[in-house]
């Protein structure tokens, strides 16, 4: 490749050096006349970087057009083009782009990197556990339960679309009972639920393992005066502690199906 067809500025920006000698520009004459086009040959690449380059450069303000397309299937690099409005520098959009998919690229390594860890140290524990299951039975049993449980409220812990799926059951049990004997108390609690979901006033404070569920004076997205002014807004966490009316964890809402174990009594007839 020879070094005539590659333009020095756009070269020297790029995030390795391993990219530049990957990198040949097609019709450097012309990019210097306009530098608002721009089409490169990228060797010893395929559809992997051309298609995650074109989506990152897509995104990009003063972008027309970007795209790629691979010559020849034996043939091991593709073309990359790019257009730009007018006070954009293609070059400029290039380097940029290359240089988020190399963040992108580092970032993953790192996230990889993580889990690899976590996982052998994870496995590290587990093989402790298994060694001391002898000399400390109950410890290890203790152990192991507390593990399961933990995973199991994790996968189980409810949100608002299990709320919604228990709701519409619970009307669906309440039409099947005759109104004479609605218990009041189950009627007024869907009446509840429902009301504040509708409104929008029904926060969900994840937890991991178990959710709260939380009422709200008003709806956040509204644009009133009482709903913004964070002066006369409580805090957060006396929010939570006054206003939390329910919580939720394996998968069930505890308080909501507790309103409904004699939903078809109706205490008034007792009274």
């Amino acid at each position: 490749m020879s070094q005539s067809k590659q333009d020095s500025t756009i070269i020297s920006r790029l995030p390795s050096s391993n990219v530049a000698e990957k990198i040949e520009i097609l019709d450097p004459d012309g990019y210097k006349a306009d530098q608002t086009m721009l089409t490169i040959v990228l060797h010893e690449e395929d559809h992997t970087i051309g298609n995650a380059l074109k989506h990152i450069i897509c995104q990009m303000p003063g972008v027309e057009f970007c795209g790629y397309n691979i010559p020849h299937p034996l043939e091991d690099k593709i073309l990359i083009r790019i257009q730009t409005e007018k006070g954009y520098s293609a070059g400029d959009i290039l380097c940029r782009g290359l240089e988020d998919l190399h963040t992108m690229q580092a970032f993953r390594i790192s996230i990889k990197e993580y889990f690899t860890r976590l996982a052998y140290d994870y496995s590290g524990s587990v093989k402790d556990l298994a060694l001391d299951v002898r000399e400390k039975p109950f410890k290890s049993i203790a152990s192991v339960s507390l593990i399961f449980g933990l995973t199991f409220a994790y996968h189980k812990n409810p949100g608002e679309r299990e709320l919604r799926n228990k709701l519409a059951d619970l009307r669906q049990k309440m039409v099947l009972i005759p109104v004479t004997i609605h218990s009041r108390k189950a009627d007024n609690c869907l009446e509840k639920y429902t009301k504040l979901l509708n409104e929008k006033r029904l926060d969900f404070v994840n937890f991991w393992f178990f959710a709260l569920l939380v009422e709200r004076d008003y709806n956040p997205n509204c644009n009133s005066n009482e709903a913004n002014d964070r002066i006369t807004r409580q805090w957060p966490w006396i929010e939570l502690w006054r206003n939390c009316f329910d919580f939720g964890i394996c998968g069930r809402f505890w308080m909501l199906e507790n309103s409904f174990n004699d939903c078809d009594i109706c205490e008034e007839e007792f009274l």
